[in-house]
């Protein structure tokens, strides 16, 4: 029965494609998959490739008040892996690369010119990006049971989380209950967490505009975290080591 209604709604979406100039293109390898692409007004494109049992993806889109297209790759290699790409407005771009097994990834993106882009290579990992007016973010998380969160809600905002290791965190599963790994409310700001090892906590927040922060953690076991407000402000953090704990607040509360 689920064959059934898998193969209705892509007969459906492809119909839709061809009647609005949207294209979507989907390729599934293995048993017990799940693909649903729901494209709205033209301009849209979207890749699914999985290959494994027990995969599900769902694709939004839809383009409003430009002709720039949206566009959204998203590729799982594994059994029992989550992908989500939501992208509302115009001229985005999505890419979600999982491989591994129970791996789950959200990418929200409003308003116009974001781009998201989230690798996850091992098990169990977690990967959340919204992006909001122009803001680039990208997760890239190698090993088991990694999370990583980001919000970026302005325009020109870039936010990288990079983690190799095991139970590396920066954010909160789900997403919406805590704080997130980056977290940045304002224009022009530019963050950055490199963690290398297992178990290390990293949390950064900035308020306001052209704030830079950096966070590199090599070792297990540390805790980072950075707040700015005002704008401004810059914070280059280094850990190499083991059990080590730095706090910075910067600026104007």
């Amino acid at each position: 029965m689920k064959k059934v209604l898998f193969l209705s709604v892509m007969v459906f979406v492809t119909s839709f494609v061809i009647a609005q100039s949207n294209v979507s293109n989907v390729t599934v390898t293995g048993n017990d998959n799940g693909v649903i692409v729901s494209q709205v007004d033209d301009v849209n494109t979207s890749t699914v490739l999985q290959n494994g049992n027990g995969n599900d993806v769902k694709v939004n889109q839809i383009s409003k008040w430009s002709s720039a297209a949206n566009k959204s790759e998203v590729s799982q290699e594994g059994n029992d892996n989550d992908a989500k790409v939501d992208q509302f407005n115009a001229g985005n771009q999505a890419k979600i690369k999982q491989d591994g097994n129970e791996n789950w990834a959200l990418s929200q993106q409003t308003s116009s010119g974001n781009v998201n882009d989230f690798k996850q290579l091992g098990n169990k990992n977690y990967a959340f990006g919204h992006a909001r007016g122009t803001s680039k973010n990208t997760i890239y998380q190698e090993g088991n049971t990694n999370v990583a969160t980001i919000s970026s809600t302005a325009a020109g905002n870039e936010a990288t989380i990079k983690q190799v290791g095991n139970g590396n965190i920066a954010g909160t599963i789900g997403y919406w209950t805590g704080d997130y790994g980056i977290k940045q409310e304002g224009s022009s700001n530019d963050a950055k967490i490199d963690v290398d090892g297992n178990y290390n906590t990293t949390f950064g927040f900035q308020e306001g505009d052209d704030n830079f922060m950096r966070m590199n953690v090599t070792g297990n076991t540390n805790v980072v975290g950075v707040s700015q407000y005002a704008g401004g402000n810059i914070s280059n953090n280094t850990i190499a080591g083991n059990g080590n704990s730095i706090s910075v607040t910067q600026g104007t509360l």
